[in-house]
């Protein structure tokens, strides 16, 4: 299950169907039995990079100049039950990002946005 948490629309934003966001954010369920959840949470303007499970970091960055182009993140999710996670995130040539999520080996989605 992909959830995705976006900020409310404000100011001359809200009268059209633009949305102005400063991060990406979504989460994602894994597990079976014992389920948890893995929040990321990327600010490309200020360089930030967040990835929690169960509300706990398990990567935290700070980059001010020279993001690289692709970025791969492997962490285990679950203590009963054993999940390797690997998320994928690739830089756009201007603004956004494209990330790939991998949930024991097998492809689960693609994201894309700012």
């Amino acid at each position: 299950m992909l959830v995705f948490l976006f900020r409310e629309r404000h100011g001359i934003c809200a009268g059209t169907g633009v949305t102005r966001r400063t991060s990406m954010k979504f989460s994602f369920e894994v597990g079976e039995l014992e389920k948890h959840r893995v929040d990321f949470n990327f600010n490309q303007l200020c360089g930030t990079l967040l990835i929690r499970v169960d509300d706990k970091p398990v990567h935290r960055a700070t980059r001010l100049l020279n993001e690289p182009i692709h970025e791969v993140f492997d962490f285990m999710v679950g203590d009963a039950e054993r999940w390797p996670v690997r998320i994928e995130k690739r830089r756009k040539p201007l603004f956004g990002s494209r990330n790939v999520l991998y949930v024991n080996h097998r492809l689960t989605r693609v994201v894309e946005g700012f």
